[in-house]
């Protein structure tokens, strides 16, 4: 069965809204680095993740790694719904994902610059959909959707000379 995209985008809405919203009860927006969610190349999940530059600093940890992020997997509970649609999309025996990957990016870009508008407005926080592998062009693509572009340039470029 295919994933139901309004439905996806109904409760994704929702889950980051309300994860922006906690992530800013932790720590200021002048405070965070980077913001978003985190998936693999099927899409098959979506979570929470967010690094503030203290801990960059800190814990040495790579930006460009955000299993290794201050606040990854943070309040994953509140993306309890999308996952369940998300599920949807897997064959009886989990062997085939049905979804489409562009319709899903799209919708994870429109979710995510809806609520980079509302919490992080006025900041240089990068929003976007980060994957496992810094070089992926979907990360890159996110990051030009969502944040203004001056944000998106220093944070591709930034990101390419790491590479």
């Amino acid at each position: 069965m295919a994933v139901d995209l309004l439905q996806l985008e109904n409760e994704l809405f929702l889950a980051v809204d309300a994860f922006f919203q906690w992530l800013l009860s932790q720590t200021a927006a002048t405070e965070l680095y980077a913001a978003g969610l985190y998936s693999n190349g099927e899409l098959s999940y979506l979570v929470p993740t967010a690094n503030t530059r203290a801990f960059l600093c800190e814990a040495g940890t790579s930006p460009w790694s955000p299993p290794d992020w201050e606040f990854h997997l943070s309040n994953s509970v509140l993306f309890q719904h999308v996952e369940e649609v998300l599920g949807q999309g897997w064959s009886s025996d989990f062997s085939e994902y049905d979804t489409d990957p562009l319709a899903v990016r799209q919708i994870v870009h429109r979710v995510l610059r809806q609520g980079r508008e509302r919490w992080l407005a006025n900041s240089d926080v990068v929003v976007g959909l980060f994957m496992g592998e810094s070089a992926h062009p979907w990360i890159a693509e996110s990051i030009r959707a969502i944040n203004p572009p001056e944000i998106a340039v220093q944070w591709i470029g930034a990101q390419s000379h790491s590479s």
